[in-house]
Formats: structure tokens, C-alpha cells, sequence
């Protein structure tokens, strides 16, 4: 009859003028040591986002302790909880943190364009190649004796570092935008995992690799200058 009818329609409209509930973001807890090291690229995207969570910094004896105990399922740290819920392996956080902080390509099998698909793939590149440099010189550790540990650094700075930053640097000037980022025109998760990468370079705090290694690279330095001064990366520098 005409109320049933009259009802459905005050229903649908009803439904129409009031827009879903946004839903709650994610419970985050990114766990890692007192430095920036492999979470400082996460912790980064996660703040410039806007996306609350946790930085719980931990001292190395709590790392053996969780260790031990089980807590670090690859017996090391970084890692990232959501929900209840721990995963591992920077590269997989960091791109999660990207996809929450609109700093990572948007994927969507059915509907992207080739140039997103690209353009992620580009990003994911990027990820790659700075992964290399950082468990490349992460091997070094290996060696106990400390001249021999010192020589092998020495050994990639001549070699294999170059290589890889003077393609990361080709990478920034053949953006088509000259935006000075890695892809398009703005800030991305690449720009910040090799900006993570610098930072702790630039620290100068491991005996055989120079604090200005990334120096000679003119477009990786425009990159880190233009991410240092960022207002968002200026004020968690101001916090931490």
C-alpha cells in the first residue's frame, strides 16, 4: 500500500543523506630500537599520514629478552603489531604504512591505470635497490674482527655503492615531472626509506663508511634536502 511505499522511500533517502560512519583507523605499534635505522622511513609515513601509533623504542637487552622468548618471530626487530596482530619485514610494513598514508601508488587490480601500476612498480624499485645497500652493509656485522669488518665497508663504498646510488640518482632525474622526487610529483615512500637510508649514513656513526657518501649525488641530495624540509619531517625531528 502507500505507507509501505512512503516508508521504503523516507528509508532510502534517509540512507542516501547520511554518509557511512568513517571506519577506525588501525591499532599500530611499530617496535624497534632507540635510532632511526630500518623504522625511521615507517615511523615517517606513519606520521605524515596522520595515522596514530605507538613508538615503542626498545633497549637492546629488551631485544634479547624478546628474543628468547619468542616475541620476534625472525629473531629481530623491526617489527609492526595491528590489531593484535605482528608482522614483520620492513619493506612489507613500510609499504602497508604508504597504502594508510596515501604515500604509496594506489593498486587496484581492476581499475588502475597503467601509469599507477608504473608508478608503483617504480616505488617498489626504489625499496629494492636501497634494501640491497642496507643488507649489504648489515653482512658486514658478520665479521668480528674489526679491521677486517672496516675493510669490507671500505670494499663496498668503492664498489658497490656507487653503482646503486648513482642509478638512484639517474632514477630522480629521469622523473618526468623534475619534481625532485622518484615518481610524480610529490612525496612518496621511496623518497623516504632512501632518505632513512642517508640519515643514518649521515650520522657517521660505523667506522668505514663516510658520513658524506651520498655527497657526489646531486639529485639524491636535492631529494634529502627537499624531505629534511618537509613540515611535517621538521617537526618530528623537533619531537625526537
Amino acid at each position: 500500500d502507500c505507507s509501505f511505499f512512503s516508508t521504503l522511500r523516507a528509508f532510502f533517502a534517509q540512507r542516501m543523506a547520511s554518509p557511512p560512519a568513517a571506519a577506525a583507523p588501525p591499532s599500530i605499534r611499530v617496535t624497534y630500537f632507540n635510532s632511526p635505522g630500518r623504522a625511521e622511513a615507517l615511523r615517517l609515513t606513519l606520521f605524515i599520514g596522520g595515522i596514530p601509533f605507538e613508538d615503542e623504542r626498545i633497549s637492546y637487552s629488551q631485544f634479547l629478552e624478546g628474543r628468547q622468548s619468542g616475541r620476534f618471530p625472525y629473531g629481530h626487530v623491526l617489527v609492526m603489531t595491528v590489531d593484535g596482530t605482528l608482522y614483520t619485514q620492513s619493506l612489507a610494513l613500510t609499504r602497508y604504512a604508504g597504502r594508510l598514508s596515501g604515500l604509496y601508488p594506489h593498486v587496484c587490480a581492476a581499475s588502475s591505470s597503467d601509469q599507477v601500476l608504473k608508478d608503483a612498480m617504480r616505488v617498489d624499485e626504489v625499496l629494492e635497490c636501497v634494501e640491497e645497500m642496507r643488507t649489504s652493509f648489515g653482512f658486514t656485522f658478520h665479521e668480528k674482527d674489526e679491521t677486517k669488518q672496516v675493510r669490507l665497508r671500505e670494499e663496498l663504498v668503492e664498489n658497490q655503492f656507487p653503482q646503486w646510488l648513482g642509478y638512484l640518482d639517474r632514477l630522480l632525474a629521469e622523473n618526468p615531472t623534475h619534481s625532485g622526487y622518484f615518481v610524480g610529483d610529490s612525496l612518496t615512500v621511496a623518497d623516504l626509506v632512501a632518505y632513512a637510508f642517508e640519515l643514518t649514513v649521515r650520522q657517521g656513526h660505523t667506522p668505514g663508511i663516510p658520513s658524506t657518501l651520498f655527497e657526489p649525488y646531486e639529485n639524491l641530495n636535492r631529494m634529502i634536502s627537499q624531505v629534511d624540509s618537509h613540515p611535517q619531517v621538521i617537526e618530528w625531528h623537533r619531537l625526537h
